[in-house]
């Protein structure tokens, strides 16, 4: 199966919900997030 490659900008309280649904799919990889409070960003990425 083909994957939908993304980038996204934003982790904030929409960005991380929106990531965590997109991240529950099969057919799409995230790779890359911009999110000017690296903190921010790796601990959404981790969940």
């Amino acid at each position: 199966m083909k994957k939908i490659k993304i980038g996204f900008v934003g982790a904030g309280w929409m960005g991380s919900v929106q990531l965590k649904r997109l991240t529950e799919r099969n057919d799409v990889e995230v790779v890359a997030l911009f999110e000017k409070n690296a903190e921010r960003g790796k601990e959404v990425l981790r969940t």
